[in-house]
This record gives C-alpha cells, sequence and structure tokens, in this order.
C-alpha cells in the first residue's frame, strides 16, 4: 500500500501539464480558495456547502441590490458602491467584460465575481410574469449521489441481543450507505423552489422510518414579483448587520477578506446541512428603506439534562444510535424578527430586533431569548468605516464590531476591525468574525493587502483574548494570530503560491498547573501549471510545528499533487479526470495537515490528516448531450502507524479505509420535461 502511494503522488508531481480554464477546473480552484480564506480555521464543511448554494444560484448583477451583492464573501463595501454605481450611472452591463471598467475590482475579483453573477435584464426591462415563459425558460436540476464505504465500522456489525441490551448505542440503526436528492428550479432567480433530502450513513431509510430520508429542507423563494421584494416559504436564511445578531453562516475568521459588513439578506436553505436555516416564512419589501419581517417554528435536537432542560444543542445532524435519536427533534423552536436599513448614496443605517422561544427550559434561564441589534455603513471612494453593534436583552451583554477599510495609493488596502464580545452575549444564530465564536472574545485585527499585478499578498495580526474560563483554558486566556500569503503568477510557465500562519493560544498545562501558549505554525508552498490543452497539475509542499510545555515539538510535513484533464463542449458534453495523491507523516494531532480534495458536487473538500500514511484519490466526470452528467469518484486513506482507526461505534479494525462516491446530475429546461 506504500509504495502504491509513493507511485501515484510522483505521477501526480512529475506529469508535465499546464493551466486549463474550463468551468468545472475553474469552479474548484475557486472553491479551494475561498473555502481555505473564510473557513479553514472554523467550519469548513458549513462554508463550502454555502458557496456551492451561491454559486448554483447566480445573481442577476444589473438587478442585485447591494445587499444582494454583499452576500458574496469577497466583495468588500468599497467594491459593491463601485458596482452599483457603475451600473446607475452607464446602464445595465451588456457582457462580463465591462467587470474591467469597475474601478477597484482587480482581476482575482472579476474571475471570482464570474462564478457568482450573471449579465441578465436591467430593471427596466423586465415585465411581469408569465407562466408561459415560467415554464418555457425555467430551469430543473435533479441531483442524485451516495456515498458508499468499501469497510465497516464497529456499528455497522451485528451484536448479540444481551450486549445490545447493556450497550444500545454499539450498533447503528441503519446502512453504512450515505444518500442525498436535490430536486429545483430556477426561473431567473426571481422564481426558485426545491426540494432536499438527506439519509447520513448509519441512518435508518425507510425500515424504520416511514418517512424515508431522516431530513427534507423544502422553500420556495420568490423574488421581484409583485410589491413585494422577497418572499420566502419553507427552510431560509436571514442574515442581518455584521452577523452579530443574524450570521450568514459562512465560518468567518479574522484575515484582509473578513466578510463584515452590513446589510440584510434573506436566501432560501437549499443545502443538506440540518442546522443553521429558519423554517417558515420571511417577507422583504421597500427601497430606500427596506423592511424585512419573519417568522419560523421548527423542530429541533438537544441534549438535555436531569430536569429536562436544555443543556446544549446538538447541531451534527447525526441519528444513527437509539441515544442520538432520543435527542432528534425533541424541543420546538419559535422564532420571530424584523429588520430595517436605510442605505442611500452610500450611507445605510440598519437595526433589528430577534425574539425566540424554546418549549425546553434553557439550563440558564427560562426558554425565552430576545435580541436586538443596530448597523451602520458609511462608504466613501477612499475608505469604509461599518460596524453593529447587538445586544442579548434577557442578561443585558452586548457584542460590538466595528471595522475601517483605508484605500491607500499603490493599491494598497488596510483594514482594521475591533471587537468585544461580552462572555454572557448569546445568539443561536451568530456568524460574525470570531476566532471561535462570537461570545467571550475580544481582539484587534489589521490587515494590509495588494491585490494588483503579477505579485499579490496580504498580511494580517489580530491580537485576542477571552475574558473567561472557556474550554482548554479554565482562566481567562490571550492570543495572537499572525498570517502572511503570496502569490506570483507568470512564474516558472505557471502560478507560485505560499503562506504562513503562526498562531499562540494559552491553554491548560499539566506540567506547570497554569496557562502556556501552545504555538502553532504553519507553511504551505505550492505551484499551479497548465494550458489550453486542457490539462493542469497542483503540487504543494507543507511544514507545521507545534510546541508546548511537557509535550516538546510536535512536526508535520505533508506533500500533495493533483492533475486534471477537462474536456468540455458547449452542447454539454465533457470529460473531466482528476487524480491526487498525499504522503503526510505528524508527530500528532497538534501538528496534523489540512488538504483540499476535488469532489462531486456539494462534496466536502477539506481533510484533516495526523500520523503517518498517504492519501490517493481519483474522480472521473461524464457529461452527455441531454443535459445528463455522471460522476463518480474513489479514494483510499492508508496509515502506516496503527492497525485500528476511531473509537466504540466508529471503531474500524483496520489501518486503511476505501471510499466510493457516486452522483448523477440532470439540468434540464422545463419544456423539455414536459415534452
Amino acid at each position: 500500500m506504500k509504495n502504491t502511494g509513493i507511485v501515484c503522488l510522483a505521477a501526480a508531481l512529475l506529469a508535465p501539464c499546464r493551466l486549463y480554464s474550463g468551468n468545472g477546473n475553474e469552479w474548484d480552484s475557486v472553491l479551494e480558495r475561498l473555502a481555505s480564506s473564510y473557513g479553514e480555521d472554523l467550519d469548513p464543511g458549513q462554508t463550502v456547502l454555502l458557496l456551492e448554494e451561491l454559486h448554483d444560484n447566480p445573481l442577476n448583477i444589473n438587478r442585485a441590490s447591494p445587499q444582494q451583492l454583499m452576500s458574496l464573501p469577497f466583495l468588500s463595501d468599497g467594491d459593491v458602491e463601485e458596482i452599483s454605481a457603475y451600473i446607475y450611472f452607464h446602464g445595465p452591463m451588456l457582457s462580463m467584460g465591462e467587470l474591467q471598467l469597475v474601478p477597484g475590482l482587480d482581476y482575482d475579483k472579476r474571475q471570482l465575481l464570474r462564478q457568482f453573477v450573471y449579465i441578465g435584464p436591467g430593471p427596466d426591462e423586465h415585465g411581469g410574469i408569465r407562466l408561459k415563459d415560467v415554464f418555457r425558460y425555467g430551469k430543473l436540476e435533479a441531483v442524485q449521489g451516495a456515498d458508499i464505504p468499501l469497510y465497516t465500522r464497529e456499528g455497522y456489525r451485528e451484536h448479540p441481543a444481551e450486549v445490545l441490551r447493556r450497550y444500545p448505542n454499539r450498533e447503528y440503526l441503519g446502512t453504512r450507505v450515505g444518500h442525498s436528492l436535490r430536486l429545483s428550479f430556477n426561473w431567473n432567480s426571481r422564481i426558485r423552489f426545491g426540494l432536499t433530502a438527506q439519509k447520513d450513513a448509519g441512518e435508518p431509510f425507510f425500515e424504520k422510518r416511514p418517512a424515508g430520508y431522516d431530513f427534507y429542507s423544502p422553500y420556495l423563494f420568490l423574488q421581484d414579483t409583485g410589491p413585494l421584494k422577497t418572499i420566502a416559504l419553507g427552510r431560509y436564511k436571514v442574515s442581518t448587520g455584521c452577523g452579530l445578531l443574524m450570521g450568514s453562516g459562512f465560518g468567518i475568521g479574522p484575515g484582509p477578506d473578513a466578510a463584515t459588513r452590513t446589510g440584510v439578506s434573506v436566501r432560501p436553505h437549499s443545502s443538506c446541512s440540518e442546522t443553521g436555516y429558519l423554517t417558515g416564512t420571511a417577507v422583504q419589501w421597500g427601497k430606500k428603506v427596506g423592511v424585512t419581517a419573519f417568522a419560523s417554528s421548527q423542530l429541533t435536537d438537544a441534549s438535555t439534562a436531569s430536569d429536562g432542560s436544555i443543556s446544549s444543542f446538538k447541531t451534527d445532524g447525526y441519528h444513527r444510535t437509539p441515544l442520538e435519536f432520543s435527542r432528534k427533534h425533541n424541543c420546538r423552536q419559535n422564532t420571530a424578527g424584523a429588520a430595517i436599513q436605510y442605505d442611500r448614496q452610500g450611507t445605510a443605517i440598519g437595526a433589528a430586533v430577534l425574539a425566540e422561544h424554546f418549549s425546553r427550559r434553557l439550563a440558564d434561564g427560562d426558554g425565552t431569548l430576545y435580541g436586538l441589534s443596530a448597523d451602520f455603513a458609511i462608504r466613501r471612494p477612499r475608505f469604509s468605516i461599518w460596524g453593529e453593534t447587538a445586544a442579548n436583552l434577557r442578561n443585558g451583554a452586548v457584542a460590538t464590531l466595528d471595522n475601517l477599510l483605508l484605500r491607500l495609493p499603490g493599491h494598497y488596502d488596510l483594514t482594521l476591525s475591533l471587537r468585544w464580545y461580552s462572555p454572557q452575549y448569546e445568539s443561536l444564530h451568530s456568524s460574525g468574525m470570531s476566532q471561535s465564536e462570537v461570545r467571550n472574545e475580544y481582539g484587534f485585527m489589521a490587515s494590509v493587502k495588494r491585490g494588483t499585478g503579477r505579485l499579490k499578498t496580504d498580511c494580517f495580526i489580530d491580537v485576542f483574548g477571552h475574558q473567561q474560563p472557556r474550554y482548554q483554558a479554565s482562566l481567562p486566556s490571550h492570543g495572537l494570530q499572525i498570517r502572511s500569503t503570496a502569490s506570483c503568477n507568470r512564474l516558472f510557465d505557471g502560478t507560485l503560491k505560499a503562506s504562513l500562519n503562526f498562531k499562540a493560544v494559552q491553554k491548560d498545562c499539566a506540567g506547570t498547573g497554569g496557562l502556556e501558549y501552545m504555538r502553532t505554525t504553519r507553511f504551505k508552498l505550492g505551484h499551479e501549471t497548465g494550458g489550453a490543452d486542457g490539462w493542469s497539475a497542483k503540487g504543494q509542499l507543507m511544514l507545521n510545528l507545534s510546541t508546548f510545555p511537557g509535550k516538546g515539538r510536535s512536526w508535520g510535513k505533508a506533500v500533495n499533487g493533483q492533475v486534471r484533464y477537462s474536456m468540455n463542449h458547449n452542447d454539454g458534453k465533457g470529460l473531466d479526470i482528476y487524480v491526487s495523491g498525499c504522503l503526510f507523516s505528524t508527530d500528532s494531532y497538534d501538528s496534523a495537515v489540512n488538504i483540499y480534495e476535488n469532489g462531486p458536487k456539494y462534496g466536502f473538500g477539506f481533510m484533516t490528516l495526523s500520523g503517518k500514511g498517504c492519501r490517493m484519490a481519483a474522480m472521473i466526470k461524464v457529461g452527455f448531450r441531454c443535459g445528463l452528467e455522471l460522476v463518480m469518484k474513489t479514494g483510499s486513506t492508508a496509515y502506516f502507524d496503527r492497525g485500528s482507526m476511531g473509537s466504540g461505534a466508529a471503531k474500524l479494525d483496520s489501518s486503511h479505509r476505501e471510499d466510493v462516491g457516486i452522483q448523477a446530475i440532470w439540468k434540464f429546461q422545463a419544456t423539455e420535461f414536459l415534452n
């Protein structure tokens, strides 16, 4: 197994190839870059799902409001202002090439923007809705996928009845195959509806669940269809301000591209994520003064104490064992809120209110939460100021975040951010900029970014602290993070990228009996090459070093390579072949390496690897003229330093594991289906 991994990795690193700008390859590169920037330290899986949602439902740039454009995490307030001003003064864009005429949009941002917007008619060119046009030009998509492990964990083995009577959670309730189904309809982004269903591996399907899938998510989303600006029914998401009260769901860590801006947005929840959404209705109306109101009632998972109160909310979405199944939908969550936003000539102010009631009592009080927030933004050509302050009305706890962006000569952007989150502040829907969560944290972040020319660089420093004890720190603690990245185009027939990330966080130390700094340094050096013949390749070297008193030094090393061939035609036919390999060696989990691996649509691309071993993967996509695309991916992870993996029901008595993923995607016009 080790020799096979070395041969595959060598082939991936040494194959002669050049960068290909095909749609699939370009989107995978964009997804990797954005997910690494916004989610690698927090929740990359959730970040990937949200980026896929935005990519699958692009905005008409000629009609998109500033709030809608602000949902794209890589655009700053200034970028949004410049795009809106260009369309206002010059009229609707006629082609993507006009993005070059928008001041402040560098090459990278223009390439990113192409993945999330399209050129459509302007506001005055839209007529009323005719059902004939909806059914003629509406686009339907069906996605069916399955993940098939080629191994058997302990939870899938049959156990004697007497063992299960004593340990009922040793055996999973369902099969080891996980699968999902997505059905969606989209007409000019004005009418969207669909249904998402998912069964995780180990969850029952029909035999113990009459409803079949474990999770269903229906939605209906109407935009610019009448007097109301937006109507959302079913599952949806709401974001207000900088995300302190109601967040977008992105895992936002400190950095030069931290998506902390004001605005109100409503969008449907079409992913398989079983948390972070509302169920009910939301409406938006108004132009100069926008008003948003929403109401939701849904069942949620919670862990309960002996007195029946909620000790914590269960957010992983797994219902594989009797214990996990007993926590499924054991609490009703009722939510209502409203937001108002005034935005005119580069100045915006807004406010939001939120009320939630749970059918069970919370551990630190009754079952009711109230929140209030106010946000502002001042956007000018040379600078922008924006921020939000939110309060938990039940206990008076406050969270505040304020930002300043200066556009300096030489295409430099300087961003300063100050945050203070009370230890008692709590909002279940927050996702503002933080090192961990929007509570029990304060910090100051400064970043500098230059995004033009061959050499693009950025650097930030974040000094933070925690007012009260937290996980692995029994006393108030402090920390520091410094990260710098650079990329150079047209170097060695490709692009060279390097990043250095240093982080020091105080944690409990058994050796000294107090708090000591755990210092982690992560270095990445990568190169991408390719050309118009459809071939592309990427190689990456990773070196990690972690130190902590009593543990000594922990080194992590990895080399990762990818090779891809893409051939696509305008009639929908295409072929995409992808092979990757990674050799890794880490002394402990503290120095684990993170890699990104291309996968099927909506596939989770980040993996954390520790120990000594190799990871190999191969994927093939075949597109047909009828709009059907078939995808198959296989992967293998082999460890050289252990004979088993995991523990409990997840234990696997093997040093390696293999899995297969299959997916079928069918895109077609509504008229094709009717005919």
